[in-house]
């Protein structure tokens, strides 16, 4: 199964825990070689990686700040102009919490500052793995309402997720992770009952409710 992700475009790359989302991320990011099929770039891309928070160990006593700075010399590295950090903190909604160690933050901040480290770099292309996992329901809201923002914005998004209502109402296109296969297509393709079961295996059905999808199980499952 071919996946392609143009310009613009928002991917919602989703499926059960243990499937392979995030080692498909990984392969799309260069950081594991591909055992099977070819990977096309466009050259000189600028990618943002926003990974898991939990990826970040707490025990540094870094602040938001050094943190952001980590995308920004990683930025001059490759020639590119990075984003003032300032800027970019303030565009989080951090500009108070510069100075605030990473550990003293909330889960939800946590993930504005990996947020703000990725788009230091102006990215043409940003990936979040999990960005809201395990965030309480408002945060879920404010973060997901700034990726919104940077799609609109021009940028291409991947989203990796294992919540099917998140992708339902926010990503455009979706490639279905589960069993070793991946399925590609638009939203409004994939989001039905029969895909849904081949890639988790229990009945599932999508409802719309006040404009917004809803995936729930079905009654006889």
């Amino acid at each position: 199964m071919n996946v392609e992700l143009l310009r613009g475009d928002y991917l919602g790359i989703v499926g059960p825990n243990g499937a392979g989302k995030s080692t498909l991320l990984l392969g799309m990011l260069g950081v594991l070689s591909v055992q099977e099929g070819v990977i096309h770039r466009q050259p000189d891309l600028r990618v943002g990686y926003v990974p898991q928070r939990t990826a970040l160990d707490d025990i540094f006593p870094l602040t938001a700040r050094d943190i952001v700075r980590m995308g920004h010399e990683l930025a001059a590295s490759c020639s590119h102009a990075p984003e003032d950090i300032e800027r970019v903190l303030n565009r989080v909604g951090l500009e108070k919490l510069g100075d605030r160690r990473f550990a003293e933050l909330s889960g939800g901040q946590k993930q504005r500052v990996l947020l703000a480290r990725a788009l230091v770099v102006d990215p043409e292309l940003l990936i979040l793995d999990e960005p809201t996992n395990g965030l309480d329901f408002p945060s879920e809201i404010a973060i997901m309402a700034l990726v919104d923002e940077l799609h609109r914005q021009g940028r291409s998004i991947v989203l990796v997720t294992h919540q099917l209502n998140l992708v339902a109402n926010h990503a455009a296109h979706l490639a279905l992770v589960g069993d070793g296969r991946v399925v590609a297509g638009s939203r409004d393709d994939l989001l039905s009952g029969d895909r849904l079961m081949n890639v988790y295996g229990t009945g599932l059905k999508v409802l719309e409710m006040e404009g917004k999808k809803i995936v729930v199980p079905r009654a006889d499952s």
